[in-house]
């Protein structure tokens, strides 16, 4: 029987291992760490102080909570009690506390108003860390005319409806260009299957090659030259 890799899930450890082990380095929830370590937690406290009854969650752990939610990009309630419980970054971050879903939600409720005041902090920090700067910026809303306008814009099934007018009116420039060099008509042209550019084969015997770039310039002054709409 072919060996493989240890495994035993149930094997208890003889000294338990710390969360920061179980956390790959470089992860951002340290960082996230040190940035509420140096959050003004102070009008979350002050509304703490005059009130009874059993302990609440730490500020620290809730605004975290909230946080690594963010960066997760989960905003649940009831997500944010659930990975309390099994993401081990989470777990580390909030202490092994489980707050469940009600004292989320309420806390988030709460103190709203304070949670959008800890935005105003989180960029001081990110300017004195050079991540930011604060500066001028100037938007122009002037208006400027394209040519992708109503007028001459086409849909796939449009554009199948003028694909023969288009192939005539190439081929009719083609053989008059022909006719002025003084080379016999030209022998065939090849279309895509509705995409692309075409390209043309040599004209008589001169050995000149019309360009697909002239054909086109031809083409969109004879279509310019009147109100074409689509």
């Amino acid at each position: 029987m072919r060996p493989y890799r240890e495994y035993t899930p149930d094997q208890a450890f003889l000294l338990p291992p710390s969360l920061t082990e179980l956390i790959p380095e470089g992860d951002p929830v340290f960082f996230l760490r040190e940035v509420i370590q140096r959050l003004d937690l102070e009008a979350f406290h002050k509304a703490y102080r005059c009130e009874r009854g059993q302990p609440p969650y730490h500020p620290e752990l809730m605004v975290g909570l909230y946080l690594y939610g963010a960066m997760r990009r989960t905003y649940s309630s009831r997500r944010l009690a659930e990975l309390c419980q099994r993401d081990v970054a989470c777990m580390y971050l909030a202490g092994r506390a489980t707050p469940d879903y009600h004292t989320v939600g309420e806390f988030r409720q709460r103190f709203t108003n304070e949670l959008k005041g800890l935005f105003l902090q989180v960029l001081v920090l990110c300017r004195e860390a050079g991540l930011v700067r604060l500066g001028h910026v100037s938007l122009d809303g002037a208006k400027v005319p394209a040519n992708p306008s109503k007028h001459k814009a086409m849909s796939y099934a449009r554009m199948l409806q003028r694909e023969p007018l288009l192939a005539a009116i190439a081929a009719a420039e083609l053989a008059k260009v022909a006719e002025e060099a003084g080379t016999s008509p030209v022998q065939h042209m090849n279309f895509p299957d509705h995409t692309g550019s075409f390209s043309v084969s040599h004209c008589g015997t001169g050995g000149q090659v019309i360009l697909a770039d002239e054909v086109l310039a031809l083409i969109r002054a004879k279509l310019g030259a009147g109100r074409y709409t689509c």
